[in-house]
């Protein structure tokens, strides 16, 4: 019987272990798998000429100074160069002058046709009914593969001893658990895009007095005098187009820098990126969603570099982008993963930004390259620790341990496929925690940013033993504070 045992036992062992899935390190596969390389870039003279569609997150520079009068003189670095700026209300123009004098443009101030501005989160938000793609979810019939068990007889064998004393071989039929692969007709949920009116939020951009320079650098600034003070914005981007792999296809994407915070530079920790896929308001735009993207979303460099591994630099010319699981990218090999001491506690694990929920016990195969691991439980800091498996190292333990109470932010009601949640603390260190309901934090005080379709709802709160929650409704908080055209 032992021996029988024996065999049951490896047998269940294996089934097990075959049917844990495998921890990948490409959660985000569009950003995760570019690999490693130089390439050049173009520069685009406008913005929101260009992508004026996709919100771009704006975020103007306000020039020190004040007004005299009626004029306004200041200096700024752009690029790391210095220029000179001053505005004069009667002429309705303003000057820039390098520092040492081998450059110098004029412009005439002129008023925006609302397609235009400087700071994306002091604008207001409306609603409107447009035509566009939109997702929508059918029923079909199809055929899939579903996993069953069954079980098979086969001749085991066991020593038996007679009424005299001899000991003789007995055969007998035996049962082990197998399991199969069937297929079967089932209704099943598909997303199709159909072009339709559809009513959304949206920013509305009011009109603005501004002035176009184009710099001896070859970005065009846009200066936007106010009543008592005078911001700049640069309107150039970097672009170049990127192929990704999109189900059995590949696919081109035009992937866009922009330099929200005005200072010259495209991959600085607070400037953006996107890759875009298609126009979503643009009958003639292809479809182009591409599973693993934030759809047409700006992420921050911040989030590429501390969740994602991924690092941008550019001089304008060429782009230089670093991987760090870029030696990883098409290797089939694995390692494993064990975590201990979670049986006693309702947590979800997260890798990569996948994740895994409600477990009491986690051991899987593990593709080799970088993590970052988040063991996540409501109303306590979140457990987080970087590694690496491969070679060296293929064989990961990591022993839980309980962490302090915190305070829990929840988001409802945010009907949308891909959104960003940004935390800001009091020392204005950044989080970012894409598509997340809930969020757990060490008391202190906050302001958080929700980024969805282009635009940003902002709450301030402060986290404390008498205040542990917090909740945002995303609906409930655009019908508060929406306006009308």
């Amino acid at each position: 019987m032992k021996k029988i045992w024996g065999i049951l036992f490896f047998a269940l062992a294996l089934t097990s272990t075959s049917c844990l899935s495998t921890v990948r390190r490409s959660y985000n596969k569009v950003v995760t798998s570019i690999d490693a390389k130089t390439l050049s870039v173009e520069k685009g003279d406008n913005i929101f000429a260009a992508y004026l569609w996709t919100t771009p997150p704006a975020s103007g520079s306000k020039l020190d100074g004040e007004y005299n009068g009626d004029n306004f003189a200041s200096s700024f670095i752009f690029s790391g160069k210095k220029y000179n700026f001053s505005y004069t209300k009667e002429e309705k123009s303003i000057k820039v002058t390098g520092s040492s004098g081998e450059f110098e443009a004029v412009a005439e101030i002129k008023r925006s046709s609302r397609d235009i501005y400087y700071n994306l989160n002091e604008l207001k938000i409306a609603y409107r009914t447009v035509t566009r793609w939109v997702p929508v979810t059918v029923h079909v019939e199809e055929k899939v593969a579903v996993e069953r068990t069954r079980q098979v007889p086969y001749q085991a064998s066991r020593q038996v001893y007679t009424p005299d004393g001899y000991q003789r071989t007995e055969w007998y039929t035996a049962y082990r658990t197998e399991w199969y692969t069937e297929y079967e007709t089932r209704y099943v949920s598909k997303t199709e895009w159909v072009w339709k009116d559809f009513q959304e939020p949206y920013v509305l951009i009011p009109e603005y007095d501004y002035a176009k320079i184009t710099l001896d650098t070859g970005e065009t600034l846009a200066f936007f005098p106010q009543e008592e003070e005078v911001y700049y914005l640069n309107l150039s981007y970097l672009s170049y187009i990127d192929s990704f792999k999109s189900g059995d296809s590949q696919k081109d994407v035009r992937v866009i820098l922009f330099d929200s915070d005005s200072n010259g530079t495209y991959t600085d920790t607070n400037d953006r990126i996107l890759f875009n896929t298609w126009n979503p308001y643009a009958k003639e735009s292809s479809y182009g969603y591409i599973s693993g993207f934030m759809n047409n979303s700006w992420y921050s460099n911040q989030y590429l570099a501390d969740d994602l591994f991924v690092v941008m630099q550019s001089d304008g010319k060429t782009l230089t982008i670093k991987n760090a699981n870029s030696e990883y990218i098409g290797s089939e090999e694995l390692g494993t993963i064990q975590i201990n001491n979670i049986e006693d506690y309702d947590i979800n694990i997260i890798f990569n930004g996948a994740g895994y929920y409600f477990l009491k016990k986690f051991e899987r195969k593990i593709e080799y390259g970088f993590y970052k691991l988040r063991i996540v439980r409501s109303g306590y800091i979140d457990f987080e620790q970087f590694f690496e498996v491969n070679s060296k190292n293929p064989e990961i333990v990591i022993n839980y341990k309980p962490t302090p109470k915190a305070g829990t932010f929840t988001l409802k009601a945010v009907h949308s496929r891909d959104y960003m949640v940004v935390v800001e603390d009091e020392n204005k260190n950044k989080r970012y925690y894409p598509n997340a309901s809930e969020i757990n934090l060490p008391y202190g005080r906050y302001r958080i940013e929700v980024v969805n379709n282009g635009f940003s709802l902002i709450e301030e709160f402060t986290f404390s033993e008498d205040t542990p929650v917090h909740t945002m409704n995303y609906q409930e908080k655009i019908a508060s504070i929406a306006t009308t055209e």
